[in-house]
């Protein structure tokens, strides 16, 4: 079989079936390749043969394929494998390995089988490496990134961001990631979350934000309560200014609102300091009696 002639194209040819390309043009059957052609003088053939690298390149990073050229896939460790590869360094083709196997005594598949165990669990227990951590990383954002592709060609703007250790990436279309990447969302991002402080807490000491955020809402409705002098009741969030409802004794910076809106510290700073918190409630008394009503409650 004669091999495929490679394509060759020009940059100002590139750039325009890039247009097309992040257009939607994906499928080898779309209209818009007949057009893409004509405006690229190039063969529907040839743009077809681009489609199909352009695919290949965005699901496969160059240094997989350079892994992929040079080794094997990894298998599966088990007794089998094991032994197949000791008859591979014995210069033994894989063609007889399964006999050499099936010609093995029960005692020493028992053994290979045990080795193959032994393997897996030491698989198991060793640490996450930093190239692992960041392949995972790369390979799952492609997969948002296509997702986004397809939701931006139905009508939707779709991007995001994430962190660790102080950097960001970013992924979605331009629109959604020229926002991401700007220096006033990255700092609002950081400091609205805490997440220098919060992500560098060690696990065995580390509280989920969700538990924090309950065990506040807990401390808030148990004040309420006091204040009121009822049983199961709940702060009122959205008539704080209506009720005229306030706290006392919150961390400096700190205002009194749902505690779905804090963050890991804040939440962390209010229950250390939850027995110095006052309630106050000024409301208007009814309109026989002018006078203001202040109820405040102390708990030491």
């Amino acid at each position: 079989m004669p091999k495929r002639q490679r394509l060759d194209l020009l940059a100002t040819q590139v750039e325009l079936l890039t247009e097309y390309w992040q257009q939607g043009m994906r499928d080898l059957s779309d209209p818009r390749v007949a057009e893409a052609a004509v405006s690229a003088h190039l063969t529907e053939n040839q743009v077809k043969v681009w489609i199909k690298d352009t695919w290949t390149k965005n699901s496969t990073s160059a240094s997989t394929l350079g892994k992929l050229k040079n080794i094997s896939c990894k298998r599966r460790v088990s007794g089998y494998n094991l032994y197949s590869s000791s008859l591979k360094k014995d210069g033994i083709g894989f063609r007889q390995w399964a006999t050499k196997w099936k010609q093995l005594s029960d005692e020493k598949k028992k053994f290979w089988e045990k080795e193959g165990q032994k393997a897996t669990s030491a698989e198991r227990l060793a640490p996450i490496t930093e190239k692992r951590i960041k392949h995972l990383k790369n390979r799952q954002l492609k997969i948002i990134d296509n997702a986004c592709l397809k939701l931006e060609q139905v009508g939707y703007v779709a991007g995001g961001a994430i962190y660790k250790d102080g950097l960001f990436d970013f992924f979605g279309c331009k629109t959604a990631t020229h926002f991401f990447s700007g220096t006033s969302f990255q700092e609002a991002f950081i400091n609205e979350n805490h997440l220098a402080t919060f992500l560098s807490d060690k696990p065995s000491t580390s509280r989920s934000l969700k538990i924090l955020k309950k065990e506040v809402r807990a401390i808030f409705n148990e004040k309420y309560c006091k204040s009121c002098e009822k049983n199961n009741q709940r702060l009122p969030y959205s008539k704080l200014n209506e009720l005229g409802i306030s706290m006392l004794g919150l961390p400096s910076g700190v205002f009194l609102k749902n505690p779905a809106a804090y963050g890991a510290c804040i939440c962390k700073d209010i229950i250390s300091c939850r027995n110095q918190l006052k309630v106050v409630i000024n409301r208007s008394a009814p309109e026989s009696d002018k006078d203001m009503l202040e109820v405040v409650v102390l708990e030491g």
